[in-house]
């Protein structure tokens, strides 16, 4: 490449595909209320380059697909595998909960040592609604404490089948209750909800739960109910740290 007419695009495209080793390189976007990430984010500087080459260059598909096919085949000569676990796609769902549709919902409940588990306004509604009781029975008869990260599971036979209701404790600590419902969500397939909670923090929420799935259960977590302002962006602070951290 010269100065006079800038990088050419073998050339942009074999430093990306050199500098990402055997990182996936993708494309994500953000819409309203969808959030979409790649399963493994690329690393800035390679993104850097991705962006400048499509600028730059706006048609490189055919040697991109080379580049990948290459890069699939020496990573199945070195007897490394391609499998990847997915991430779940989180979003908000503007639904009121007793008309949601899916596989398991979370309800949270705060308590203390000082007071009495509550369902609060949201989770009592749909108590009453939806499970006629069984809800509040269930935290009476399992001496549910809500305290952080425990967790009771209702199951029904219509309606919604699958209710996990995980203690907050006094509420202060949010990626600890995600780590806690992560693992309980993993046996879900399609999608899952969150029902918000008043004080409910999504950005620590949504951190402690892309690590608590490990990459297994739904393909979709929304949140529903009254999530609080400005929980898209803490949705995508949240999933760029977790990417960061895999």
């Amino acid at each position: 490449p010269t100065a006079a007419t800038g990088p050419s695009p073998v050339a942009w495209w074999l430093v990306m595909a050199l500098s990402a080793g055997e990182t996936n390189i993708g494309v994500w976007s953000t819409p309203a209320s969808r959030h979409r990430f790649p399963t493994r984010v690329v690393p800035k500087r390679v993104l850097e380059s991705y962006r400048k080459a499509t600028c730059e260059h706006p048609k490189p598909l055919v040697l991109s697909a080379f580049l990948a096919g290459c890069q699939l085949r020496l990573t199945r000569k070195a007897g490394g595998s391609t499998a990847r676990s997915a991430v779940a796609e989180v979003r908000t769902e503007p639904v009121r909960p007793d008309f949601w549709d899916g596989s398991g919902m979370v309800l949270f409940v705060k308590g203390t040592e000082k007071t009495v588990p509550s369902l609060g306004r949201i989770g009592s509604f749909l108590d009453k609604q939806c499970f006629d009781g069984a809800l509040a029975k269930l935290v009476a008869d399992t001496s549910f404490d809500a305290s952080l990260g425990s967790v009771r599971v209702h199951q029904a036979d219509k309606g919604i089948q699958n209710v996990i209701l995980v203690g907050v404790g006094a509420g202060d600590d949010w990626q600890q209750v995600g780590l806690a419902t992560g693992p309980e969500l993993q046996k879900f397939e399609g999608k899952v909800a969150l029902v918000c909670i008043d004080g409910l923090q999504v950005e620590p929420l949504v951190v402690g739960l892309l690590q608590g799935l490990s990459g297994k259960g739904p393909k979709t977590v929304e949140l529903l109910g009254a999530f609080p302002a400005g929980s898209g962006a803490a949705i995508e602070r949240a999933q760029l740290k977790h990417a960061e951290a895999l």
